[in-house]
């Protein structure tokens, strides 16, 4: 079973947005990524995510090209 990591996309700077999320950049970004991975033929059956907004965000995006829908909150995969 292949297990994919992936890296939020370029969220907004705090001093903007202490919830930090998904720049417009960080969401093309994203969405470029989704659209490759669909293309190559990527498909996930779960995508888990921390409790931040932006890799929320991400996993939405991505969830909606390569994925069910269906996201999962994991706590505790943040950075320290």
């Amino acid at each position: 079973m292949p297990i994919y990591f992936v890296q939020h996309g370029v969220a907004v700077p705090e001093e903007i947005d202490s919830n930090r999320p998904l720049s417009a950049d960080g969401r093309r970004e994203v969405e470029a990524v989704a659209a490759h991975l669909q293309k190559v033929g990527v498909s996930v059956k779960k995508i888990c995510h921390s409790g931040k907004t932006r890799a929320k965000e991400t996993a939405q995006i991505l969830a909606g090209q390569i994925g069910d829908g269906n996201l999962y909150e994991v706590p505790g995969i943040e950075p320290q």
